[in-house]
């Protein structure tokens, strides 16, 4: 994983304020058109974006699910 860059970053925390101050990252995508993010929070409470072109979306957060579970 390696950090988000600070535009996307941005976008993450218009979407999510509580996002700012939190760990946000760029996971590998399994695909080469999505670009996979992830809020990452000390209680586990992990938040996921995908970007696919210009659109940027919360696609589910659990307190249940892991990166590791992917």
């Amino acid at each position: 994983m390696k950090p988000a860059n600070q535009k996307i970053r941005n976008r993450i925390m218009e979407q999510c304020p509580w996002a700012k101050g939190h760990k946000i990252e760029q996971v590998e995508s399994p695909v080469d058109t999505v670009e996979i993010y992830v809020v990452r929070r000390k209680d586990g409470d992990n938040t996921y974006f995908v970007k696919y072109k210009t659109y940027l979306s919360s696609c589910f957060a659990s307190v249940d699910w892991r990166l590791d579970d992917f």
